[in-house]
C-alpha cells in the first residue's frame, strides 16, 4: 500500500490580490465537490497559492420567482454557467489583509462539476 505525501504547509505570505494561469489547474487537481442539496454544491480544497484549506458553497438558484424568459448572460461575458470565479477564503493569517477580508488574495476561474 502506498501513502500520499503530506500536504505542503500553509504559506503565510502577505495578502496580495493576484492570479496565475496555474491556479485553476492546481485547484482542479486538489479540490473536491459534493452536492449538499439540489442546486447547492460544496467545494473544498487547498488554495493553490497559499495552500490554506477552503470550503466554498456554490448556489445555482438564488431565489424562486416568475420566469420572464431566458436569463441574461453572466456579467463577465462567459456563456458557460459552470465556470465560476474562486477567491481564496482560507481563515489563516496573511499580513496586510484588509479588515473584513479572508484569504491570501489569490483568485482564479474554473469549471465546477459535481462528483457522482
Amino acid at each position: 500500500m502506498t501513502t500520499s505525501p503530506p500536504p505542503a504547509p500553509h504559506d503565510p505570505s502577505p495578502y496580495q490580490e493576484r492570479t496565475d494561469g496555474s491556479y485553476a489547474n492546481t485547484a482542479a487537481e486538489t479540490f473536491t465537490t459534493a452536492e449538499a442539496r439540489h442546486g447547492i454544491v460544496l467545494v473544498t480544497g487547498p488554495c493553490p497559492q497559499c495552500r490554506g484549506e477552503m470550503e466554498i458553497v456554490l448556489v445555482n438558484t438564488v431565489f424562486a420567482g416568475r420566469d420572464d424568459g431566458p436569463a441574461p448572460p453572466p456579467p463577465d461575458g462567459s456563456s458557460d454557467p459552470s465556470s465560476r470565479l474562486f477567491i481564496c477564503t482560507c481563515p489563516l493569517e496573511h499580513a496586510g489583509r484588509p479588515e473584513g477580508y479572508s484569504g491570501c488574495g489569490a483568485y482564479w476561474k474554473m469549471i465546477v462539476e459535481v462528483a457522482a
